[in-house]
């Protein structure tokens, strides 16, 4: 399953400028739609609409206001492991290992976050020993995470 627009859209199109695949398209005023083959499900757009029109994967609709902070993954390097799992599974290639003297348990190198990350969490899921976690980035708020 896929993040779905449901009929209480009113079309305002703030889900389609967050979206960073375009993965969302309609008119003003009118239901929008996502394109199943372009979502990267990594839920902007759900946290954004303000009128909480939007299905997560789970079945879940978003409650209260939309997000003024975006989220992001942060990854605390001193309990990174380095296994590359966040790395291999970043749906955005937001994520790159570092080398150095300061490694993680299992290479000499570990993971970080970088200007891509758009908060889906798949990282956070896959690490074994939960160096990664998502945090809120209130100064980055309304105007989108710079590339």
């Amino acid at each position: 399953m896929f993040f779905e627009v449901t009929e209480l859209c009113a079309g305002c199109a703030m889900c389609a400028k967050r979206c960073p695949t375009g993965a969302i398209s309609g008119e003003r005023r009118s239901q929008h739609h996502i394109d199943p083959s372009l979502c990267k499900e990594c839920g902007a757009c759900w946290r954004q609409c303000p009128k909480a029109a939007i299905i997560s994967p789970a079945g879940h609709m978003r409650e209260g206001r939309p997000c003024k902070e975006l989220p992001h993954v942060a990854i605390d390097g001193s309990a990174c492991a380095g296994c590359r799992n966040c790395l291999l599974t970043c749906p955005f290639s937001a994520i790159t290992l570092t080398k150095g003297a300061a490694g993680g348990l299992l290479s000499k190198g570990r993971c970080v976050v970088g200007a891509g990350c758009w908060g889906c969490e798949t990282c956070v899921t896959v690490c074994p020993t939960g160096a990664a976690r998502l945090v809120l980035d209130p100064a980055v708020g309304a105007k989108g995470r710079s590339e």
